[in-house]
């Protein structure tokens, strides 16, 4: 049921007066603010009922849209707004979801728009999820419960209709995909954007809606493809920490540096370990970052999305400078073989198995190389740095960017291991400046 103040009847002749001051829709976008809105019920604040299924409530409530939802499977209660019809929408929603005392056990809450449905769903774990053109994904599986959390959605249709799924963490993505172009009204009028019981949920489920807002996603366009030597990607696998990966990036010169951490989230099942990373490199419009370094990184499909490495794969050819350094998880069988990034490699990461002992050789002072990858340099690649007669360090120019690594591994003595050295990082930060200059 949708409860209405008694002074609606009176209001609702001021109703285009109040809905204009509440949430201007203007070029730049439109906005919702529960906790500032001079509006005393939904009516008053532009919204409609669309669905009315008598058990549920929806109301505003001290600052927020407060949603009640109970068991009605696909035929609750559903409220809409008027709003701009952006293909390049950037839709942010600051909302706390999923308070229930029992039975919150399917989806329950949704918000619609131009075709896009986002829904919680507490089957097995607080997830978020999406639906487009009939099919489910998994937006994340960490949606936290009665708690506060902010979401972002950005749409960039000229990079073959990407989508940007945010939750807290505004700076990465927690997934992202392609081919989704929302479905703009022929007539270029505006549209809705609905807020719904989805109603599969046998109890009832309270949920409150604080901030609903919704722009452009150009913003950024403008340094979109723009290399901003001030940044560095950095990606850590398992023995990073030898690597000191990020600790390199600020030495070559970043100044903002994000760090994407892999963790192995289950036993190897056959021949593959389960791994995941924490988060995932945004993709339309933060700029290419100057450095990317993957340290003992792997990119199996559990990891990085296609469309990340594809993604980062760009980055390279138009500018930035992608270095990585060995490990089991990174040149071997960390699944690189057959990735956009393998292809960008001046050596063949073809072989998983191609790793020697190489005992005895000191590649800076005090610090011994015990392992290395045996792997083939590719035509027209450059070895900037030998160990024993073999290639260690080896670069070369992708596009407008380069690509450089390292093929030593950070195995063996923790004493002696050239990682455990003071001069590693002088040492890596020469090697990587030496790849950069192609000298």
């Amino acid at each position: 049921m949708i409860r209405r103040s008694r002074t609606g009847l009176i209001l609702a002749l001021l109703l285009p007066f109040l809905a204009e001051t509440a949430e201007p829709a203007t070029p730049a976008g439109w906005s919702m603010d529960f906790a500032t809105l001079p509006a005393t019920s939904l009516a008053e604040a532009g919204w409609r009922t669309l669905v009315d299924d008598g058990v549920s409530e929806v109301r505003l409530h001290e600052g927020s849209l407060l949603a009640d939802f109970a068991f009605k499977p696909y035929r609750g209660t559903t409220i809409a707004h008027a709003v701009p019809a952006y293909a390049d929408a950037d839709l942010r929603m600051s909302a706390t979801l999923g308070r229930a005392e029992q039975g919150h056990d399917n989806f329950s809450f949704c918000l619609d728009y131009l075709g896009l449905r986002i829904s919680s769903n507490n089957y097995g774990a607080h997830k978020l999820m999406r639906l487009w053109d009939g099919k489910w994904a998994v937006i994340t599986d960490r949606l936290p419960r009665a708690t506060r959390c902010d979401l972002r959605v950005v749409f960039t249709p000229a990079a073959d209709g990407l989508v940007e799924y945010y939750l807290d963490d505004m700076e990465s993505p927690c997934f992202a995909e392609e081919g989704v172009f929302l479905k703009l009204p022929a007539d270029g009028a505006a549209t809705t954007l609905t807020i719904g019981n989805y109603g599969l949920s046998r109890g009832k489920v309270l949920h409150r809606v604080h901030r609903l807002s919704l722009g452009r996603a150009t913003a950024g366009a403008a340094t979109a493809g723009a290399v901003r030597a001030e940044r560095a990607q950095v990606f850590q696998g398992i023995a990073f920490g030898r690597c000191q990966a990020a600790v390199l990036a600020r030495r070559l010169g970043a100044t903002a540096v994000t760090e994407y951490v892999v963790t192995n989230n289950a036993p190897a099942l056959g021949v593959e370990n389960v791994f995941r990373l924490d988060r995932l490199p945004p993709l339309a419009v933060q700029g290419i970052p100057g450095h990317l370094i993957m340290a003992d990184f792997p990119l199996n499909t559990h990891n990085l999305q296609p469309i990340s490495l594809r993604a980062l794969a760009r980055s390279v050819e138009q500018g930035a400078h992608l270095v990585v350094l060995g490990g089991m998880f990174t040149l071997n069988k960390g699944g690189m073989a057959g990735t956009p990034i393998a292809g960008l490699l001046p050596v063949d990461v073809a072989d998983p198995w191609a790793v020697v002992r190489s005992p005895g050789i000191e590649i800076l002072p005090g610090g011994m190389l015990t392992w290395r990858h045996a792997l083939p340099v590719r035509a027209g690649a450059q070895v900037i740095d030998a160990a024993g007669g073999q290639p260690l360090w080896v670069t070369w120019r992708r596009g407008a960017g380069r690509a450089t690594v390292f093929l030593g591994m950070p195995y063996g003595s923790d004493s002696a291991g050239y990682w455990a050295q003071p001069g590693w990082i002088d040492y890596a930060t020469a090697m990587v400046r030496k790849g950069a200059s192609g000298e």
